[in-house]
């Protein structure tokens, strides 16, 4: 009757707690709560299973309440605004799907020139090539080096984002 009764101890946040998982799981019978064991909160799975999934990606419940959240409180859009916004996401959406067209293009390209590449290697190269990791580019040819001193050079001390000091 006393294990069906026990008191149910809160953490600082009032969410019932529980004890730190141990690495070794031993059976302890008839184990008294220490007022110096830490205790972490714990939320049983089905308390917070209509919230975990209402947030899940792609749930239109939630991309609903955050377009009442941050929608204007008076918006002042007229009809005719919202007609050539409409027009102008229409225009800008069939471009950017133009350029990604292109650009997944030029990714298979390059892709399908690479593996042909490697495919047309003498057969003694090819496995060398498939079982070696790529070598380091050298710092004198990567950019970022190449051309630190005139890109600093050209910047004052606002735009570089440090300050020259002076040490005594």
């Amino acid at each position: 009757v006393k294990a069906m009764l026990r008191a149910v101890r809160l953490c600082g946040n009032g969410l019932p707690c529980r004890a730190l998982k141990s690495k070794k799981q031993v059976k302890k019978v008839n184990k008294e709560l220490n007022p110096l064991e830490q205790l972490v909160p714990h939320l049983p799975r089905e308390y917070v299973k209509d919230t975990v999934n209402f947030f899940t990606k792609g749930n239109p419940r939630f991309r609903s309440l955050l377009r009442v959240i941050f929608s204007p409180n008076s918006p002042a859009d007229t009809d005719g605004d919202r007609e050539e916004y409409e027009k102008r996401r229409a225009l800008f959406q069939q471009q950017s799907s133009a350029y990604e067209l292109k650009f997944r293009l030029q990714e298979d390209r390059a892709r399908q020139r690479m593996w042909s590449a490697v495919h047309n290697l003498p057969s003694d190269l090819y496995d060398e090539a498939v079982a070696s990791e790529p070598e380091p580019v050298p710092d004198e040819l990567l950019f970022n080096c190449m051309y630190k001193e005139q890109f600093f050079s050209e910047l004052d001390d606002s735009e570089s984002g440090c300050s020259r000091r002076t040490t005594i």
